[in-house]
């Protein structure tokens, strides 16, 4: 086996991973080889081989996910979170900072997000909902509380990743996004 020099790209995937708990390789290759799936493939194959990281296939059929450690209890939740990332990506908007999970006061959200768009920086709550129901009554009893003021000068924005119907509040913005991500341009519209 050839040996391998680890690029600063492949830091940044190795790190992705751990942040996110795992991704599918289009995620991985939409978000650091310009959706180009066979550089993807064979730099995740090289990763994979040298230890560095760990794959998964469940069938012939199905996509390669890739993880660091132990593959993640709730893989689909954490495949949809990683999967929103790349999806933002396409949709030209530069992220800035991210933090999975973000807890503020008694909330944990599954990610906060800071991003930039039309040189516009925006910051976002995350939320994939893909089992129950989204708790919309833990944001505003952070808004009432107005405890986020620790860190924020407003109130983030939420965006609830979910095919669930997403009850909204008269508080704050809540964005609904489904999880095969059909309508994910609702962010920008909603900017």
């Amino acid at each position: 086996m050839k040996r391998i020099v680890i690029t600063d790209r492949d830091k940044q995937v190795i790190q992705f991973l751990k942040d996110f708990k795992c991704a599918k390789t289009s995620t991985i290759s939409d978000m650091y080889f310009n959706s180009s799936s066979r550089p993807t493939q064979r730099r995740l194959l090289h990763l994979s081989e040298h230890g560095y990281i760990k794959s998964y296939q469940e069938n012939i059929l199905s996509e390669k996910i890739h993880y660091i450690n132990k593959k993640p209890t709730q893989l689909k939740h954490s495949l949809i979170l990683s999967s929103f990332i790349a999806e933002l990506k396409k949709l030209d908007i530069e992220i800035i900072k991210y933090k999975v999970p973000f807890k503020i006061s008694n909330v944990i959200a599954d990610c906060f997000i800071a991003f930039r768009y039309n040189s516009k920086n925006y910051i976002f709550f995350v939320e994939v909902e893909n089992t129950k129901q989204f708790n919309i009554q833990k944001y505003e009893e952070l808004y009432f509380s107005r405890k986020y003021k620790d860190k924020f000068p407003i109130m983030p924005p939420i965006i609830v990743v979910s095919d669930k119907n997403i009850k909204k509040s008269a508080q704050f913005k809540v964005i609904d996004i489904k999880t095969n991500f059909s309508n994910v341009k609702k962010i920008i519209d909603e900017l």
